[in-house]
């Protein structure tokens, strides 16, 4: 059975990992001025994907 600290302590590590998956991306961003137009390339093949048009 889980407790409220273990449950608090998930949450915070779930927030944490967030945080530094975010920091990673920004910082990848600045240094590659191609990897936003990357980002947004496979955002539209995944859409492609999920809408049954193929890639």
């Amino acid at each position: 059975m889980y407790t409220v600290v273990s449950i608090f302590i998930a949450i915070i590590s779930m927030i944490a990992i967030g945080l530094i998956v975010w920091r990673v991306v920004t910082r990848r961003e600045q240094i590659d001025p191609k990897f936003q137009a990357k980002l947004d390339a496979d955002d539209e093949r995944a859409r492609k994907g999920r809408e049954g048009r193929g890639a």
